[in-house]
């Protein structure tokens, strides 16, 4: 069915996945009237947000103009894991396993081509009835630089957040670092809070910042109560950047990870390395944030917590080999946590929890495919994704086929999530390729890109995204350079549009249950 790109998504507009109640979507507006309205908001584009938002429940409320308006756009319906999909190769266990790809058919051409593969996963295992313990380690920056402007103060913040989640039966341990680190407190259970404050409070500022010392320590402490019945996982906080010891540091994630312990960043501030975080927490099937309030904070600490106490897989990992001349170039994990993930097989997939998924995005280079046979399929990657369970049962495997035929393309588009997901992606790397931009001293060029990207995030009805895109861009056009919080705000705000509207959909109900 023909879909009209240019036109926006309303239900994007009003925060809403395809398949809204109509209680939702008038709850939805009124939400969004109050905030935009411009009689209460000053900001100058809140008079163009109100008229979208008022175009979209005008489409939205009226069920003939809505259904008209889904069968342009290609939203037929609720989105399930069952769904028919254009585009989807079978497997043996479909409601575990659903693949999609940019083009069933591809020309063969004398020229390398960009194919993408969108895997959607779901764990075969229900949530367990009580909560998995948690033994969760928190290696703490108490370099001289966390003196500055609240950082100390916002980290221990994020500490109690996770404190008021974890449970009376779970552990915590505290390490804290500088130039060399120390154990501030050995596993201790949660109900001990008191302990556990005191301990907090004696984190202070003094030296330098050095990482993967500090790391070791903590998995050295970690090793002695390894169990296959709890979660274990590290946590680094810090502010800034280690130099010289980074490649250590991935080496201890690798060892994390054949040992099914999960590792996760929070960088504070804005001269950390997004790019090291990000690798070292890849390595384990774990995340990097950027956490600039304690608002922050209560927003992600809590639900990666509930991900520990009620995961359905204890290890998942991602296991393939790829055809000859086949470069896969970008593994991006777009749910349940946004993560760009190694290239390299095995691949860490981390945890899901009822309800979640994961959903992964392949961009792979195919090589020229001149002088093949038209009608004759070539195969671009085999693989296969094990989901290992908690306690004895055994291990669940699915196997990841990806094949694509030669011959003259159809001329439909590819699936919608496809699009959808290859778009967000463009997002991203439109942001990406701004600070580059103004990192080579091309401020122009990085204004043009900004520009580009909120007309693209308006249109699409990512209304927030876009102010913010806006404000960096007249800064730059009035000679101010972002500072690297602003750039960092930008940088993980542009990658959290890689959420799919259905995670985003569970994440708003469970919080409102909550």
């Amino acid at each position: 069915m023909g879909t009209t790109q240019e036109q926006p998504n309303y239900y994007e507009i009003l925060g809403l996945a395809p398949g809204a109640t109509p209680q939702e979507i008038r709850q939805a507006y009124l939400e969004a009237v109050r905030r935009w309205h411009p009689d209460r908001n000053k900001d100058p584009e809140a008079h163009e947000v109100f008229l979208l938002v008022r175009e979209a429940y005008e489409v939205l409320s009226n069920p003939v103009l809505r259904r008209d308006y889904d069968q342009r756009m290609g939203f037929e319906g609720p989105i399930t894991h069952t769904e028919p999909m254009t585009g989807t190769i079978p497997t043996t266990q479909v409601p575990h396993l659903r693949i999609r790809v940019s083009y069933e058919t591809i020309p063969a051409l004398d020229e390398p081509q960009v194919w993408y593969a969108l895997l959607n996963i779901t764990s075969p295992w229900s949530e367990p009835e009580q909560p998995h313990p948690v033994t969760l380690w928190f290696v703490l920056d108490q370099s001289n630089s966390m003196r500055k402007d609240g950082k100390m103060a916002l980290q221990k913040a994020a500490v109690r957040t996770a404190l008021d989640t974890l449970r009376p039966q779970d552990r915590v341990g505290l390490i804290g670092f500088h130039d060399r680190p120390r154990l501030l407190l050995p596993l201790t259970p949660v109900k001990e809070r008191g302990t556990i404050e005191s301990a907090l409070e004696d984190l202070r500022p003094a030296g330098g910042t050095e990482i993967a010392l500090a790391l070791a320590l903590a998995w050295r402490h970690a090793q002695q109560r390894l169990s296959q019945r709890e979660v274990t996982a590290i946590w680094l906080f810090t502010d800034g950047r280690t130099y010289g010891d980074e490649e250590q540091a991935l080496q201890l994630a690798k060892q994390w990870a054949k040992a099914g312990v999960i590792c996760d960043a929070f960088g504070l501030g804005g001269d950390w390395n997004e790019s090291f975080l990000e690798d070292l927490t890849a390595q384990t099937g774990g995340a990097s944030y950027f956490l600039d309030s304690e608002t922050t904070a209560r927003q992600i600490i809590p639900e990666k917590i509930e991900r520990f106490h009620f995961a359905t897989v204890r290890r998942a990992q991602f296991d393939f080999s790829l055809a000859p001349q086949v470069e896969l170039t970008g593994l991006y994990r777009m749910s349940p946590e946004v993560a760009h993930l190694p290239t390299a097989s095995p691949v860490e997939l981390g945890l899901v929890r009822g309800g979640e998924r994961w959903l992964l995005l392949l961009e792979l280079r195919l090589p020229p495919l001149q002088g093949r046979v038209s009608g004759q399929t070539y195969r671009v990657l085999y693989g296969q994704v094990r989901l290992t369970p908690w306690g004895r049962g055994s291990v669940h495997e699915e196997r990841v086929p990806l094949h694509v035929r030669l011959g003259e393309r159809a001329p439909h588009k590819p699936p919608r999530a496809v699009r959808h997901a290859v778009e967000r992606l463009t997002w991203y790397r439109m942001q990406r390729a701004s600070r580059e931009a103004l990192h080579h001293g091309e401020p122009h060029k990085a204004r043009a890109l900004l520009r580009h990207l909120a007309q693209r995030l308006t249109q699409r009805g990512r209304l927030r995204a876009a102010a913010r895109v806006k404000q960096v861009e007249r800064r730059l056009r009035a000679g101010a350079l972002p500072s690297p919080e602003d750039e960092k705000a930008l940088e993980y705000g542009t990658r959290l549009l890689m959420l799919p509207d259905r995670a985003d959909t569970v994440r708003r109900r469970r919080r409102t249950a909550s």
